[in-house]
């Protein structure tokens, strides 16, 4: 009977190692968030005003796109 209570307590010790692990394999291998902030100059007249106007105007989207598209197969080779 001896026996019998220590092989359940081995086991619960397992699981519970197990556990520990897959914690510390989540935490570690998980990705890490890396936040963008791009910082735009205040608008205080017209020419202001225009300089950000014509940067908008310039902007291609389809550069965003591309972005996302190099993210979603980096996503798949997951």
């Amino acid at each position: 009977m001896n026996k019998q209570k220590q092989s359940g307590i081995g086991l619960i010790l397992l699981i519970i190692i197990l556990g520990v692990v897959g914690a510390l394999a989540l935490v570690l291998f998980s990705p890490k968030k890396e936040e963008v902030v791009e910082i735009m100059p205040e608008i205080s007249d017209v020419k202001g005003l225009n300089t950000a106007s014509s940067e908008l105007d310039n902007t291609n989207p389809d550069k965003l796109d591309e972005g996302l598209n190099q993210l979603d197969q980096d996503y798949s080779a997951f």
